[in-house]
């Protein structure tokens, strides 16, 4: 039994497997196929109580368990790294609702507990096409008239933009946005379904498929003073904590396609013997990607011991990240090569996860950006 196990975790990834096997595993043909978005089985994920884990207990959560909610993405990891992603997206996006008193009790009700609870899906917007995510260039911008914001502008690259029941939009209130503090930028939740919001164009993606990432726009959406949250800066500079769960989604993508792989050089036989016996370079390559993903594992769950004990670390958090995406590149790379031809084809589920990995591995440079930020705002 590993360090951070007990019984009461091994019950419960016994369950996470289950849930990722019965359920996850019978749609990915959908995602894959037809780019079809999760959300039935997203809120499904949420009904069972599994959203709650990472949630305090006070906001209707299991206390901020990040081991066991590591466990979850792990498993869900091992057969979609894109569901296991989304997964992980419910955390992140809600964390938005509750660093640093961000959100009122009455917010807190009105978002925070329904999302875990599997009735909405929450996305988040703030990518937009003339600049990135850099605050001052944003060219979405939001008025006060009374006790209503007035948004206007677009936001590309949305995840989950056609499903979710609402987003949580990043918006400049004045001329210029102020660097550290974020003064003149705001932050709103808005309803997919209210006036004036729609949904442009779905990207085709490499890898990613099911997560339906595109294009929002906002043609004069009224929201009410209640759907600002306050404390911007403070959101901003938190939020790369969260990002430390991606490991545990990555670990486990890198652990099925090494299994799968092994399993496969064991039963691929050529003349007489199998390619795992009589090729000692392979089992060497294995060997060299199995110790990593080993002393992977320890880094993942080191950060996210950490985070359940209270101790939350930026740096740490985009490092675990940025490694896993890193590893699992090497993982799917290596392992493909060993596949041979073999590893192009669609049905061997190998050539998934080489996308996927390739797909996840392009937000890393906005997260080392990003530890720039927080390392000169500081």
């Amino acid at each position: 039994m590993m360090w951070y196990m007990n019984e009461e975790r091994l019950l419960l990834q016994k369950a996470f497997r289950r849930f990722a096997q019965e359920k996850v595993r019978p749609f990915i043909p959908n995602m894959e196929e037809n780019d079809e978005g999760p959300k039935n089985l997203l809120k499904e994920l949420a009904r069972l109580g599994y959203a709650k884990l990472p949630v305090p207990k006070d906001l209707g959560g299991m206390g901020e368990d990040y081991i066991s909610w590591g466990l979850l993405l792990e498993e869900l990891g091992r057969e979609s790294l894109n569901f296991a992603f989304l997964t992980a997206l419910i955390q992140i996006n809600n964390r938005v609702f509750y660093d640093h008193n961000a959100a009122t009790k009455e917010q807190i009700e009105r978002y925070v507990k329904p999302v875990i609870n599997g009735e909405y899906i929450l996305g988040l917007a703030s990518c937009e096409p003339a600049g990135g995510s850099f605050f001052d260039g944003y060219e979405t911008v939001a008025q006060k008239e009374g006790n209503e914001w007035v948004i206007n502008g677009s936001k590309i690259f949305i995840t989950e933009c056609d499903f979710a029941d609402y987003i949580i939009v990043c918006a400049r209130t004045k001329e210029h946005v102020t660097l550290p503090s974020c003064d003149g930028l705001e932050i709103f939740v808005i309803p997919t379904d209210i006036e004036g919001f729609s949904v442009g164009h779905i990207e085709h993606k490499v890898g990613l498929k099911g997560s339906r990432t595109g294009s929002i726009y906002l043609d004069n959406v009224r929201v009410p003073e209640s759907s600002r949250l306050n404390h911007v800066r403070n959101l901003i500079l938190t939020s790369p904590e969260e990002l430390g769960i991606y490991g545990a989604m990555t670990l486990g993508a890198c652990e099925r396609v090494l299994e799968q792989t092994v399993d496969y050089l064991k039963s691929r036989v050529q003349f007489g013997s199998s390619l795992w016996d009589a090729h000692e370079s392979m089992r060497w390559t294995c060997g060299r990607l199995k110790s990593k993903i080993s002393a992977f594992r320890n880094s993942v769950y080191g950060h996210l011991a950490n985070m359940t004990n209270g101790q939350r670390d930026g740096m740490e958090a985009l490092s675990c990240k940025v490694e896993g995406v890193d590893l699992l590149r090497e993982v799917t790379t290596e392992c493909n090569a060993l596949y041979g031809g073999m590893g192009e084809i669609y049905e061997t589920g190998i050539e998934r996860f080489y996308r996927d990995a390739a797909a996840l591995e392009h937000p890393c440079v906005s997260d080392k950006s990003a530890v720039n930020f927080i390392g000169s705002s500081l």
